[in-house]
């Protein structure tokens, strides 16, 4: 079953039974204490609207368009936060070549600034490996990766890998093989079922 919101989002709806977490409005992901700033927090949650909507769905796979700066790849960002608890979430994100993903305003380093709290946070104990381009909290488990396939054949890289996460951010920069390869690596020993979410720009 295929459903849009509003001619720019489009979503499969998943079909497995394995358990699923979700957003709901009523609540933040998260507040997070800011490091010596007394009793001053920060706050996570994605922007009323679409964004909202697209973290609380139940989906097997999620394509999320969007015209510039309508938050897709700051969505990218938010969507492993609601798994931060569980210590069997592996996470993986995807830019088609390594300079989109390195340097200002790529994902890696703007994923880095919005978590910077967790990762500086006692009770998550966050740990950034640069060269691996991943960030795992070590008091709890959770590891995210961010990656390239800037040739055809790196899907070969994540032949028999298990993720309980696929993001794509811009998906119409990737081949249909990759994405197709990359489907079978949607398992992992986390309780919460495999997705994948991409983004693409909407130029229409």
């Amino acid at each position: 079953m295929v459903s849009g919101i509003e001619q720019e989002a489009w979503l499969l709806y998943r079909t497995n039974s394995k358990k699923h977490f979700s957003y709901t409005s009523e609540r933040n992901l998260m507040a997070v204490p800011i490091q010596g700033e007394g009793n001053k927090q920060i706050v996570f949650s994605p922007q009323e609207g679409k964004q909202e909507l697209a973290m609380s769905l139940d989906v097997d796979i999620l394509i999320y368009g969007g015209a510039k700066g309508a938050g897709k790849s700051h969505l990218l960002r938010l969507k492993p936060l609601l798994f931060k608890d569980d210590p069997y979430f592996n996470g993986i994100i995807f830019r088609r070549t390594t300079k989109q993903l390195e340097g200002k305003g790529g994902i890696w380093e703007e994923t880095k600034e919005l978590w910077r709290p967790l990762i500086e946070s006692p009770e998550y104990k966050g740990l950034v490996r640069e060269q691996k381009h991943e960030i795992k909290f070590t008091n709890v488990g959770f590891s995210m990766i961010f990656s390239h396939m800037e040739h055809e054949t790196n899907k070969m890289d994540h032949q028999g890998k298990e993720y309980t996460m696929i993001g794509y951010d811009e998906l119409t920069h990737f081949e249909k093989s990759q994405f197709i390869f990359l489907l079978d690596s949607m398992r992992s020993n986390s309780e919460q079922s495999s997705f994948v979410i991409a983004t693409w720009f909407a130029r229409c």
